[in-house]
């Protein structure tokens, strides 16, 4: 059998007996297997929530559960999964709330809800209704508890499955019976007896769904809660008839720490029928003791009651031993929940930390970038600049010289002549001295102007310096390169110059020669330039072929 099957059939396992209440060998077993996983196995996920779901059955590995949390939360983030990490949230407020961190446990309880709901998941929105009313519940606000815990119902009927309604109704369950049992302390017994009535239906409820998903862990919790109606009702018969149904429940399936409430439920049930003796002989028997272990809450109880009926019955020296027992285990207790949420704090502290050291870094890496990205800009910008006539807006001689092969090899790779103009402004100098150099800087960006428009895109047209410009073009036809240059001479000669000044015009000379095989740069221009001379030795305002 492979490793991936393995894992599932163990996967399966597990998930049955969770609901056998075997938490603890389950947490093993899935510790085992996800020290066997790699990172990225598909498997890794759904190990890590059932070994949650594990943790959160034993409350006192309430920092195990929260580094496990920790990382499901890690992983379903990686995969982009809102709903595990919805769950994750849920798990780490349980920690938290037992760890004693309950404005943590509160927090975490918003953020699982906000992602539940964002994943349209009516399960995972119920379960962390319930993480939010715990901190009502702790704090006595019975009312905004019941609140939340309705809103945490009605999801979990729109979700439709049986053990999701349960949970929400167990808690209303228990709610009930806490409220109960405080108002007939107070005497408020008609009160108490209206929850009492309630409690029994919700409960009635509660146990047909356990009963109907065959989860035997949720029919003795449903039973639980209903021996407490009768305790409270005062029905010593029946209450005794639930505490032992499940009382063998949890024998059956091996959860002690309900046999040790039902033991609890016992002295209460004795305790109200004035038979202290006994109830003593139950809180100090062997059976209880062994289901005490690793249920220190309970045994705190136990100590309680101990204290209690001693004091009671006049043993005031018993008392006071139990009492003592009681403050050291309470100081032993207390102890450890700050040593543990010490450790917790710290840890957060050394993760949050490491994120802002990490998001530190990521600052200045991406600071040091933008500089980065700032000064090839600049240089983009001086080597645009470099390359760039500021006053006609074309590229001058250094980008002609860099540009230059580029236009030469792409005539030659198409099969087509290639050919350098050299432009110059007739009597440029005259129109300096006669109309000023701020017209003369109009009349050269003008006839940039007018002659880049006349060129093809392909074609290159350069400022070379003063009055002079160079065209590289390249064309089928080996005359191609006259025609081109007499369209520049006749598109600057025809334009009206009177707005730039009264009386103007302008014309200019053209030498243009086509390149031989293999010929060079230099030897090409300087066949230009002769032509241009040519141009202006003949009359101006003409083109000349050299």
């Amino acid at each position: 059998m492979s490793l991936q099957n393995a894992l599932m059939d163990k996967v399966n396992s597990v998930r049955t007996r969770l609901h056998l209440g075997q938490a603890q060998t389950c947490s093993d077993e899935l510790r085992l297997c996800l020290e066997q996983c790699k990172p990225d196995d598909p498997e890794r996920l759904e190990l890590l929530v059932l070994r949650c779901e594990a943790l959160a059955d034993i409350p006192a590995a309430a920092e195990e559960l929260l580094t496990v949390a920790q990382d499901l939360a890690h992983e379903a983030g990686r995969r982009g999964l809102k709903g595990s990490l919805a769950a994750a949230h849920c798990h780490r407020s349980t920690a938290y709330r037992r760890l004693g961190l309950r404005s943590e446990a509160s927090q975490q309880a918003v953020e699982a809800l906000r992602l539940a709901h964002e994943a349209g998941d009516q399960a995972l929105q119920s379960r962390a209704l319930l993480c939010s009313a715990w901190q009502p519940i702790d704090t006595g606000d019975f009312a905004e508890a019941r609140r939340l815990i309705g809103e945490s119902l009605a999801c979990a009927e729109a979700d439709g499955q049986p053990t999701t309604i349960f949970w929400p109704l167990n808690n209303i369950a228990h709610l009930l019976g806490v409220e109960a049992a405080a108002l007939a302390a107070d005497g408020e017994n008609d009160t108490a007896r209206a929850r009492v009535i309630e409690l029994v239906n919700v409960v009635e409820r509660s146990l047909t769904l356990a009963r109907a998903a065959g989860h035997p862990l949720q029919e003795a919790f449903a039973l639980s809660n209903l021996a407490d109606a009768y305790i409270v009702e005062g029905d010593s018969a029946r209450a005794r008839e639930l505490i032992a149904a499940y009382a063998d429940i949890a024998r059956h399936i091996g959860y002690s720490r309900l046999q040790a409430y039902a033991e609890m439920d016992e002295v209460r049930l004795l305790r109200a029928s004035g038979r202290a003796e006994e109830a003593i002989a139950v809180l100090m028997s062997p059976a209880l003791a062994d289901y005490l272990e690793g249920n220190k809450d309970i045994d705190r109880t136990r100590l309680q009651a101990l204290y209690e009926l001693h004091k009671s019955l006049g043993r005031f020296e018993l008392a006071l031993a139990y009492h003592e027992q009681l403050a050291n285990m309470q100081a032993v207790m207390l102890s450890d929940q700050a040593a543990r949420m010490q450790r917790v704090l710290l840890a957060r502290l050394d993760l949050e930390q490491a994120q802002a050291a990490a998001e530190r870094a990521r600052l200045e890496t991406h600071s040091e970038r933008l500089r980065a990205q700032a000064l090839e800009r600049e240089r983009d910008q001086h080597r645009r600049d470099s390359l760039h006539d500021p006053l006609t807006g074309l590229a001058n001689r250094r980008a002609a010289e860099e540009q230059w092969d580029g236009h030469a090899d792409r005539a030659a790779r198409e099969g087509q002549w290639f050919f350098a103009a050299v432009i110059d402004i007739d009597h440029f100098k005259r129109v300096n001295d006669t109309y000023g150099h701020a017209k003369g800087d109009a009349v050269l960006t003008e006839t940039a102007r007018v002659m880049h428009g006349l060129l093809r895109r392909r074609d290159g047209l350069y400022r070379l310096g003063g009055e002079e410009f160079l065209a590289l073009m390249a064309d089928p036809s080996p005359s191609a390169g006259l025609a081109a240059c007499e369209r520049l001479r006749i598109g600057v000669a025809s334009l009206d110059w009177s707005s730039v000044a009264t009386g103007l015009s302008i014309t200019v000379s053209i030498g243009v020669a086509c390149r031989h095989e293999a010929e060079s740069q230099s030897s090409l221009l300087s066949r230009a330039d002769a032509a241009l001379y040519a141009a202006k030795r003949g009359g101006r305002d003409r083109c000349v072929e050299g």
